[in-house]
C-alpha cells in the first residue's frame, strides 16, 4: 500500500448513484462515476477513499451494488465513510465491511507515512464515542494521521450548504478535533465545491462531487458547474500535497 516515498489516495465523494441508471438532477450520475474512476486509475493510487453520499437519496441497494462493480474492475482497495443520503446497514453489506468503532461506520488504515481515518457524520453529528475513540487510538499509535469525514467541521464561507446542511455539531467536533495532535489535514464532501480553508494551523479541503457542483455564493441550491471532479492527495514524510481535477 505504501512505500518509502509516502502514499497516494484518490478522494472521490457525492457520486450521488441512484437504483438504475437514470439521471440524477439532470447529471449521468453514472457515466460520471465511471470517468472519474478512470481518472483516477490513471494516476496509480494506492487507494480510493469515497467520502459520502454514495447513494443518490436513501441508501439505494442496487446503486452500491453498482459501484462495488465499478470498483471491482479496478483492483484497488477501497475504503469507504457514508454520507447523509447513505444507510451504514446496506453499505455493511453490499461492500462487505465493518465499522472500526462501535457508533457509526468509521475505518483507520495505518500506513508507512501514518494513519487515515475516517469518521460517520451521516446522522449531521459526530457523537462523543466516535471523538473519543479517535483520540484514544492517535494517543495509542504516535502517529500524524490524514481525517475523512462527509460534513466539513467547519462554516466553509458556501451560503447555501453553512445554512441549510451543516454539521449540526460542528463546534463541538472542531474543539475535539482541535486538541488532537497530529493531524496534518482534514478532507470532506458534502458540499458539492472545492475549496482550501486553513483553521488555526488545521488544514481543511473541500473535494467537488462527482455529479455537479453548487455555487458558494448563492443563497438558494444553485448549479456552479457541471464539471465533475476529484481529489488526488499524495503524502509522504516529509510533506502533504493536493490537487483536484475536473473531467470536462
Amino acid at each position: 500500500m505504501t512505500n518509502e516515498k509516502g502514499i497516494t489516495i484518490a478522494h472521490i465523494t457525492d457520486t450521488h448513484i441512484d437504483e438504475d441508471d437514470a439521471p440524477v438532477r439532470d447529471a449521468d450520475v453514472r457515466g460520471q462515476f465511471e470517468k472519474v474512476l478512470d481518472s483516477a486509475a490513471k494516476e496509480n493510487p494506492d487507494l480510493i477513499i469515497l467520502g459520502g453520499d454514495l447513494a443518490a437519496k436513501n441508501g439505494e441497494i442496487g446503486a452500491y451494488r453498482w459501484i462495488r462493480d465499478q470498483l471491482l474492475r479496478l483492483d484497488i482497495p477501497y475504503y469507504i465513510i457514508p454520507g447523509n443520503h447513505d444507510i451504514n446497514s446496506n453499505l455493511e453489506e453490499i461492500f462487505t465491511i465493518e465499522s472500526a468503532c462501535d457508533e457509526g461506520l468509521c475505518f483507520l488504515v495505518e500506513t508507512g507515512v501514518g494513519l487515515l481515518v475516517g469518521l460517520d457524520s451521516s446522522s449531521g453529528v459526530i457523537g462523543d464515542s466516535q471523538l473519543s475513540w479517535l483520540e484514544n487510538r492517535v494517543s495509542e499509535k504516535q502517529k500524524p494521521l490524514l481525517l475523512f469525514m462527509h460534513h466539513p467541521p467547519i462554516d466553509c464561507g458556501c451560503l447555501f450548504m453553512d445554512s441549510r446542511y451543516p454539521l449540526e455539531n460542528r463546534d463541538v467536533v472542531y474543539k475535539r478535533l482541535a486538541g488532537i495532535p497530529g493531524i496534518k489535514g482534514i478532507f470532506c464532501g458534502h458540499y458539492h465545491t472545492e475549496k482550501s480553508i486553513c483553521r488555526s494551523g488545521t488544514n481543511i479541503f473541500l473535494t467537488p462531487s462527482t455529479m455537479h457542483q453548487i455555487s458558494q455564493d448563492q443563497e438558494g441550491y444553485e448549479v456552479s458547474s457541471k464539471n465533475p471532479g476529484w481529489r488526488l492527495i499524495e503524502w509522504t514524510p516529509v510533506q502533504l500535497s493536493t490537487r483536484v481535477s475536473y473531467l470536462y
